[in-house]
């Protein structure tokens, strides 16, 4: 009804072109929604309910509050439009940690000045790489369905998988340390 209207009201109004972009709408919110379950790990939405306005609206502050509207620059300006934004923390983390030359006698002066050091036990304690019923212990106090990293993946999953996966994230953590 509404679209015959604007069709008789509007002559250049493309039908078709507003199907395709209400499909493109939907898409994007159904991945938001999707995203936002996942994020909220909220048991009505895993027991199939859908998500409420409530939930809809909190997550949409929720994004709101995460998006940087304006920057202020070193010299004083304010930025923004995002590319802008997005160049300046670039730029900021580069020179942030990029490689400089470091006080030797600043370096020497920090290190004669520590006074606690490990033991000898505990430094060889250090110095080994992660065991396995480590990983495993810490597996099992996390809670079964809840996902604690960006891979969506339970500690649940991993306990099931322990056999296929133990060598791999084996070496894969004790690499990292």
């Amino acid at each position: 009804m509404y679209e015959k209207y604007k069709a008789q009201k509007f002559c250049d109004y493309n039908f078709t072109r507003l199907q395709n972009l209400e499909d493109e709408l939907n898409n994007i919110v159904s991945k938001e929604v999707k995203g936002a379950a996942l994020r909220a790990k909220i048991q009505w939405f895993e027991e199939g309910e859908r998500p409420t306005r409530l939930f809809l609206n909190l997550e949409k502050s929720r994004q709101k509050v995460k998006v940087m509207k304006s920057l202020l620059k070193d010299d004083g300006t304010v930025v923004t439009d995002r590319e802008t934004i997005m160049h300046e923390q670039v730029d900021f983390y580069k020179n942030l940690y990029k490689r400089e030359s470091t006080d030797k006698n600043a370096s020497s002066a920090l290190i004669n000045n520590v006074t606690r050091l490990l033991s000898p036990i505990d430094t060889r304690f250090c110095d080994e790489g992660l065991k396995s019923e480590e990983l495993f212990d810490a597996l099992k106090s996390m809670k079964p369905d809840k996902s604690p990293g960006l891979d969506g993946l339970t500690p649940q999953f991993y306990k099931a998988f322990w056999s296929e996966w133990e060598e791999i994230l084996m070496r894969l953590f004790n690499e990292s340390l």
